[in-house]
Protein backbone atom coordinates (compact mmCIF):
# COMPACT_ATOMS: atom_id res chain seq x y z
CA UNK A 1 0.00 0.00 0.00
CA UNK A 2 1.39 3.65 -0.83
CA UNK A 3 1.65 5.85 2.18
CA UNK A 4 -0.99 7.87 1.46
CA UNK A 5 -3.58 4.64 2.44
CA UNK A 6 -3.64 3.23 5.78
CA UNK A 7 -2.54 -0.88 6.48
CA UNK A 8 -4.48 -3.17 7.05
CA UNK A 9 -2.95 -2.69 10.99
CA UNK A 10 -4.61 0.60 11.13
CA UNK A 11 -8.09 -0.55 10.05
CA UNK A 12 -7.81 -3.43 12.18
CA UNK A 13 -7.94 -1.18 15.08
CA UNK A 14 -10.47 0.80 13.58
CA UNK A 15 -12.79 -1.83 13.83
CA UNK A 16 -11.30 -3.36 16.40
CA UNK A 17 -13.87 -0.30 18.57
CA UNK A 18 -17.24 -1.27 19.74
CA UNK A 19 -18.84 1.22 17.87
CA UNK A 20 -19.46 0.67 14.14
CA UNK A 21 -16.77 3.07 11.92
CA UNK A 22 -19.66 2.91 8.84
CA UNK A 23 -23.82 3.18 9.11
CA UNK A 24 -25.57 -0.12 8.47
CA UNK A 25 -27.31 1.25 5.69
CA UNK A 26 -25.56 1.37 1.88
CA UNK A 27 -24.55 4.30 0.72
CA UNK A 28 -27.80 5.84 -1.06
CA UNK A 29 -26.31 5.48 -4.61
CA UNK A 30 -24.79 2.01 -3.95
CA UNK A 31 -28.70 1.17 -3.56
CA UNK A 32 -29.97 3.37 -6.15
CA UNK A 33 -27.92 1.72 -8.94
CA UNK A 34 -27.41 -1.72 -7.91
CA UNK A 35 -30.98 -2.05 -7.65
CA UNK A 36 -31.11 -2.59 -11.58
CA UNK A 37 -28.98 -4.92 -11.49
CA UNK A 38 -31.23 -7.37 -9.22
CA UNK A 39 -30.59 -11.53 -9.58
CA UNK A 40 -34.90 -11.58 -10.53
CA UNK A 41 -33.80 -9.07 -13.41
CA UNK A 42 -30.32 -11.04 -14.14
CA UNK A 43 -29.49 -13.49 -16.84
CA UNK A 44 -28.96 -15.96 -14.08
CA UNK A 45 -33.17 -15.41 -13.47
CA UNK A 46 -34.26 -18.03 -16.21
CA UNK A 47 -31.91 -20.87 -14.40
CA UNK A 48 -33.75 -19.59 -10.37
CA UNK A 49 -30.58 -18.81 -9.29
CA UNK A 50 -28.99 -15.23 -8.06
CA UNK A 51 -26.55 -13.83 -9.70
CA UNK A 52 -22.80 -13.40 -7.73
CA UNK A 53 -21.82 -10.28 -6.31
CA UNK A 54 -18.49 -9.12 -4.64
CA UNK A 55 -17.87 -6.24 -2.22
CA UNK A 56 -14.49 -5.39 -3.00
CA UNK A 57 -12.75 -3.07 0.18
CA UNK A 58 -16.25 -4.43 2.31
CA UNK A 59 -14.86 -3.52 5.60
CA UNK A 60 -17.54 -3.97 8.11
CA UNK A 61 -19.74 -5.64 5.68
CA UNK A 62 -22.69 -3.39 5.47
CA UNK A 63 -23.11 -3.67 1.51
CA UNK A 64 -22.24 -7.58 1.66
CA UNK A 65 -25.24 -7.77 4.02
CA UNK A 66 -27.23 -5.64 2.34
CA UNK A 67 -26.82 -7.70 -1.38
CA UNK A 68 -27.00 -10.82 0.03
CA UNK A 69 -31.00 -9.87 1.78
CA UNK A 70 -31.66 -9.27 -2.03
CA UNK A 71 -30.43 -12.51 -2.91
CA UNK A 72 -27.13 -12.23 -4.22
CA UNK A 73 -24.22 -14.76 -3.45
CA UNK A 74 -21.38 -12.31 -2.19
CA UNK A 75 -17.99 -12.46 -1.43
CA UNK A 76 -16.80 -9.25 0.64
CA UNK A 77 -13.14 -8.88 0.37
CA UNK A 78 -11.22 -6.64 2.40
CA UNK A 79 -7.99 -6.66 4.07
CA UNK A 80 -9.24 -5.95 7.85
CA UNK A 81 -9.66 -9.59 9.45
CA UNK A 82 -11.45 -7.46 12.15
CA UNK A 83 -13.52 -5.61 10.11
CA UNK A 84 -14.90 -8.46 7.96
CA UNK A 85 -15.53 -10.50 11.62
CA UNK A 86 -17.89 -7.77 12.75
CA UNK A 87 -19.26 -7.91 9.35
CA UNK A 88 -19.93 -11.88 9.88
CA UNK A 89 -20.97 -11.32 13.66
CA UNK A 90 -24.00 -8.60 11.55
CA UNK A 91 -25.15 -10.95 9.41
CA UNK A 92 -27.22 -13.33 10.68
CA UNK A 93 -28.44 -16.43 8.66
CA UNK A 94 -27.71 -13.98 5.82
CA UNK A 95 -23.76 -15.67 6.49
CA UNK A 96 -25.38 -18.45 4.27
CA UNK A 97 -24.92 -16.29 1.43
CA UNK A 98 -21.28 -14.75 1.88
CA UNK A 99 -17.95 -15.81 1.83
CA UNK A 100 -15.93 -13.30 3.78
CA UNK A 101 -12.24 -13.66 2.42
CA UNK A 102 -9.53 -11.53 3.88
CA UNK A 103 -7.38 -10.25 1.17
CA UNK A 104 -5.84 -6.80 0.02
CA UNK A 105 -8.37 -5.28 -2.91
CA UNK A 106 -5.13 -3.99 -4.44
CA UNK A 107 -4.03 -7.52 -5.57
CA UNK A 108 -6.92 -9.48 -5.54
CA UNK A 109 -7.68 -11.00 -8.61
CA UNK A 110 -10.88 -12.93 -9.28
CA UNK A 111 -11.68 -16.15 -11.49
CA UNK A 112 -12.53 -14.86 -15.40
CA UNK A 113 -15.97 -14.78 -16.21
CA UNK A 114 -17.39 -15.26 -13.16
CA UNK A 115 -18.88 -12.48 -11.78
CA UNK A 116 -22.02 -10.58 -12.45
CA UNK A 117 -21.84 -7.34 -10.12
CA UNK A 118 -18.61 -5.91 -8.44
CA UNK A 119 -19.42 -3.06 -5.71
CA UNK A 120 -16.03 -0.72 -4.80
CA UNK A 121 -17.53 1.39 -2.52
CA UNK A 122 -15.30 4.50 -0.74
CA UNK A 123 -11.79 2.67 -1.41
CA UNK A 124 -9.29 5.09 -0.18
CA UNK A 125 -6.50 4.41 -2.58
CA UNK A 126 -4.19 6.29 -4.79
CA UNK A 127 -4.40 6.11 -8.93
CA UNK A 128 -1.68 3.82 -8.81
CA UNK A 129 -3.50 1.41 -6.35
CA UNK A 130 -7.13 2.43 -7.77
CA UNK A 131 -5.95 2.09 -11.35
CA UNK A 132 -4.64 -1.37 -10.45
CA UNK A 133 -7.64 -2.60 -8.77
CA UNK A 134 -10.06 -2.00 -11.90
CA UNK A 135 -7.44 -3.51 -13.97
CA UNK A 136 -7.42 -6.41 -12.05
CA UNK A 137 -11.27 -7.03 -11.99
CA UNK A 138 -12.52 -6.00 -14.93
CA UNK A 139 -11.54 -10.05 -16.94
CA UNK A 140 -13.62 -11.34 -14.01
CA UNK A 141 -16.74 -10.10 -14.93
CA UNK A 142 -19.32 -12.09 -17.36
CA UNK A 143 -20.31 -10.30 -20.00
CA UNK A 144 -22.79 -7.91 -19.21
CA UNK A 145 -21.86 -7.52 -15.52
CA UNK A 146 -21.80 -4.29 -13.63
CA UNK A 147 -18.81 -2.90 -11.68
CA UNK A 148 -20.17 -0.04 -9.49
CA UNK A 149 -17.96 2.49 -8.16
CA UNK A 150 -18.34 5.25 -5.57
CA UNK A 151 -16.08 7.37 -3.94
CA UNK A 152 -15.36 10.47 -2.57
CA UNK A 153 -14.73 13.20 -4.61
CA UNK A 154 -11.56 15.40 -5.39
CA UNK A 155 -14.02 18.14 -5.34
CA UNK A 156 -15.27 17.13 -1.35
CA UNK A 157 -12.29 18.02 -0.57
CA UNK A 158 -12.90 21.94 -0.96
CA UNK A 159 -16.38 21.96 -1.29
CA UNK A 160 -18.10 19.28 0.30
CA UNK A 161 -18.44 17.86 4.02
CA UNK A 162 -16.49 15.05 5.46
CA UNK A 163 -14.28 12.33 4.02
CA UNK A 164 -10.65 11.97 3.67
CA UNK A 165 -8.93 15.13 3.66
CA UNK A 166 -5.81 14.08 1.27
CA UNK A 167 -6.64 14.78 -2.41
CA UNK A 168 -4.14 11.85 -3.42
CA UNK A 169 -6.72 9.51 -2.38
CA UNK A 170 -9.99 11.50 -3.83
CA UNK A 171 -10.92 11.00 -7.37
CA UNK A 172 -12.84 12.82 -10.43
CA UNK A 173 -15.16 10.98 -12.82
CA UNK A 174 -13.06 11.33 -15.62
CA UNK A 175 -10.36 9.34 -13.72
CA UNK A 176 -12.53 7.16 -12.82
CA UNK A 177 -13.84 6.69 -16.22
CA UNK A 178 -10.52 6.37 -17.79
CA UNK A 179 -9.44 3.52 -15.56
CA UNK A 180 -12.17 1.94 -16.72
CA UNK A 181 -12.10 1.92 -20.46
CA UNK A 182 -8.35 0.97 -20.30
CA UNK A 183 -9.63 -1.75 -18.61
CA UNK A 184 -11.90 -2.63 -21.51
CA UNK A 185 -15.27 -1.78 -19.71
CA UNK A 186 -17.81 0.40 -21.28
CA UNK A 187 -18.88 3.18 -18.89
CA UNK A 188 -22.14 3.74 -18.76
CA UNK A 189 -21.99 6.48 -15.89
CA UNK A 190 -19.59 9.05 -14.43
CA UNK A 191 -20.20 11.91 -12.41
CA UNK A 192 -19.97 14.12 -8.98
CA UNK A 193 -23.23 13.28 -6.86
CA UNK A 194 -24.23 15.41 -3.53
CA UNK A 195 -24.72 13.47 -0.89
CA UNK A 196 -27.01 15.09 2.12
CA UNK A 197 -25.51 15.11 5.48
CA UNK A 198 -27.77 15.48 7.93
CA UNK A 199 -26.99 18.87 10.26
CA UNK A 200 -23.93 19.72 7.85
CA UNK A 201 -24.10 22.76 6.25
CA UNK A 202 -23.25 21.87 2.74
CA UNK A 203 -23.66 18.05 1.14
CA UNK A 204 -20.60 15.43 0.69
CA UNK A 205 -19.46 15.51 -3.24
CA UNK A 206 -19.34 11.79 -4.45
CA UNK A 207 -17.55 10.36 -7.50
CA UNK A 208 -19.86 7.82 -8.68
CA UNK A 209 -19.10 5.45 -11.40
CA UNK A 210 -21.12 2.15 -13.32
CA UNK A 211 -19.10 0.20 -16.14
CA UNK A 212 -20.18 -2.99 -17.49
CA UNK A 213 -17.99 -5.80 -19.79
Amino acid sequence: MAETTLGADKWDARYGADKAVWSPEPNVFIAELVKQFAPDASAHAHQGTPGRAVDLGAGEGRHAIWLAGLGWNVEAVDFSEVGLAKGAANAGGLNAKITWTVADATTWTPTPNSIDLIVLAYLQLDEIESAAVIRNIAPGLTLGGHVVWVSHDLSNFTDGTGGPQMPSILQTPEQVQGWMESAGLSVELAETRARVIEGAPRPALDCVAVASR
